[in-house]
């Protein structure tokens, strides 16, 4: 891309605007150890887990799993009960060329999965299903606009609705949201996204009242020329059930944001944490409120990326991301209180894993893809690795 040159005033506003969000210098623990567990161990290449605690603290995780022969792209799910071991993975049902898994688990113990399912021509479906207790998983539903569906995300709100976003490739790539009542049928896909070039990592959460909350991030060229920003972007539907307009919550003058994370808080509290320029800033705001000025949670001399945010019971606010290489940091806040400082742990890999966060029992539990040496094809051989943090 062609950078055009910048004004002396256009240089004076970036250093403003860095200083406006800039915090002060966080502390940061020294490194600590914690127990790494590989809970996948399969033959294949794995990719892309989520996790989900049911009440009594039992453990989910699933993925996708790239075996090494043709046309083998099956989701696979591991379970374990409080105090006890990892299960042996098992295939969800008989489905082929699934991607992009995410779960849920709803107050009744019910589970909810979600994925992308395509063919060799690329077709591509979001479906759904769900096993409740003692019982077996659903007939898949399937929800599509164009039949190039990907990137869907989940959330069961208090009441059992399941609200899904996904998007399209096509054109800018559309956001599409539908909601499915418990025990009832999905509503007419609703476009949410509005112009941009392009946009990515969605991520959606439920409020008290079963109102959707959305992040993403959008990019799109400014100036006439080949110059580009990106930016988090929100919406919602909680007043009227309309969808909002989109909202950015922040410019980057450059394509340095990605990977946003959206909690709604027990007070109806909207988080959003996302990474930018290296750092991971935080903004919230309450329904009657305008968002806050965003903030670096803490700027350090390496590269993090890929934060997860979860709430706890008690409305404590959880946080960990990647950085470098082979660091997981972790930090909490409570309230009105700052971040706490941040505990740093090293992994055992060199690569980059996206850490994703369930809380059961008294931790923390975070899975994430990682490299373990090579396959019999010659290729990094990715596997899925669990982890606890105790909460603090």
């Amino acid at each position: 891309m062609a950078n055009r040159s910048r004004t002396a005033i256009e240089k004076c506003c970036l250093i403003l605007l860095y200083l406006l969000i800039m915090t002060p210098g966080c502390r940061r623990e020294t490194d600590e150890e914690i127990e790494i567990i590989n809970i996948s161990n399969t033959p294949g290449r794995s990719y892309n887990p989520a996790i989900a605690a049911d009440s009594w603290g039992t453990l989910y995780v699933v993925w996708e799993d790239w075996l090494p022969i043709p046309e083998s792209l099956f989701i696979l799910m591991a379970s374990r009960p409080p105090g006890g071991e990892w299960s042996e993975p098992e295939r969800v049902l008989e489905m082929r060329c699934g991607q992009f898994p995410d779960i849920e688990i709803d107050k009744n113990n019910t589970i909810h999965l979600i994925w992308r399912n395509t063919d060799e021509e690329m077709w591509g479906e979001v479906l759904y299903t769900k096993k409740p207790i003692a019982g077996t998983w659903a007939e898949p539903e399937t929800l599509s606009i164009y039949g190039r569906s990907c990137s869907p995300d989940m959330v069961v709100d208090d009441n059992g609705n399941v609200h899904l976003i996904w998007q399209e490739l096509i054109g800018d790539w559309p956001i599409f949201y539908s909601k499915k009542r418990a025990n009832g049928y999905w509503s007419w896909p609703v476009k949410i996204s509005r112009r941009a070039d392009w946009r990515h990592a969605t991520q959606i959460d439920a409020g008290s009242q079963g109102d959707a909350h959305v992040v993403w991030i959008d990019e799109y060229e400014y100036g006439g020329g080949y110059v580009y920003k990106s930016a988090p972007v929100y919406a919602t539907n909680a007043v009227g059930d309309t969808w909002s307009y989109p909202e950015k919550l922040y410019i980057d003058p450059y394509l340095e944001t990605c990977s946003p994370s959206i909690v709604v808080d027990n007070a109806e509290i909207i988080h959003v944490v996302w990474a930018s320029h290296g750092d991971i800033f935080y903004t919230h705001k309450s329904p009657s409120s305008e968002w806050e000025t965003p903030a670096r949670v803490c700027s350090t001399n390496t590269i993090s990326g890929c934060p997860d945010l979860i709430e706890d019971t008690d409305g404590t606010l959880h946080l960990v991301w990647r950085e470098g290489g082979n660091y997981l940091c972790y930090t909490s806040k409570s309230g009105g209180d700052d971040w706490e400082n941040i505990h740093s742990y090293m992994l055992h890999e060199q690569a980059f894993p996206v850490p994703k966060l369930a809380i059961s029992e008294n931790c923390i539990c975070i899975v994430y893809s990682d490299v373990v040496g090579y396959d019999p094809q010659g290729h990094d051989n990715y596997e899925i690795f669990f982890t606890e943090i105790p909460l603090y």
